[in-house]
């Protein structure tokens, strides 16, 4: 496996992030970018947070007075009434009585209970920020690892195919030269050894490449059968002691 320390990268947010078309090259800043930006992991971290503060929100709530309010009709039936001869029918009672009101309570001692679930929901905050600076962290040194090691096994595969040519070409050479009788039969058997043994590694070296390939793609959300165009180098700048 391929490690590369690029610990400057870490810092590295969504910000700045543009879109790209299947044309472009991505850069490894630009996949990190992308990485931290549309992963679900990061995504999901995220919305831990948005609960955690939901939740501390809801045990301050504890603190605030508690209202309620409530109504009620009596209706009465029959209606007791007077009759004053000469006077009138006057009613005793309302045929309809409405009673309304409103309760207020306020918790004034409860030996620290609230203070206590207010502490515990700011721990789970603090526990759920930090999942989500761990979990961006892990994915810029996935998404570093993975991009390197394309590039080097594109390299390495290259470097393979010169290798093979040039095996197939001495080989060739060497039979001629058997036929003439200027080297004996071992010397072509062992070129051809030699021919097999570089394409067995570069047989391992493209299975390897796909394996990281696929790793790098679902990193940034892209369908297995996309083409995945990086550009990078891996040029060493010295650091003064």
């Amino acid at each position: 496996d391929i490690m590369v320390c690029a610990t400057a990268l870490l810092g590295i947010g969504a910000g700045g992030l543009t879109a790209q078309t299947p044309t472009d090259s991505l850069t490894v800043e630009q996949v990190v970018q992308r990485v931290l930006a549309t992963h679900p992991a990061v995504q999901q971290a995220a919305a831990g947070v948005t609960a955690s503060e939901a939740r501390l929100a809801a045990s301050r709530s504890a603190y605030a007075p508690a209202l309620s309010a409530g109504g009620s009709a009596v209706r009465t039936a029959p209606v007791p009434n007077l009759t004053v001869p000469n006077i009138g029918t006057f009613s005793l009672a309302p045929r309809v009585t409405y009673v309304s009101g409103v309760e207020a309570r306020q918790t004034v001692l409860d030996f620290g209970r609230r203070s206590a679930a207010v502490a515990v929901a700011r721990a789970h905050g603090a526990s759920a920020a930090g999942k989500v600076a761990l979990v961006r962290s892990d994915l810029a040194f996935q998404a570093i690892d993975a991009f390197y090691a394309v590039l080097f096994l594109r390299q390495s595969l290259t470097v393979q195919d010169e290798e093979i040519d040039a095996l197939e070409q001495h080989l060739a050479v060497t039979r001629e030269r058997a036929s003439s009788g200027a080297v004996t039969d071992f010397d072509v058997l062992t070129t051809q050894v030699r021919v097999a043994t570089a394409q067995s590694q570069r047989i391992d070296v493209a299975n390897e490449l796909a394996q990281r390939g696929i790793a790098l793609r679902e990193l940034l959300g892209l369908p297995p059968g996309r083409r995945l165009d990086i550009r990078g180098s891996f040029t060493l700048t010295p650091v003064g002691v």
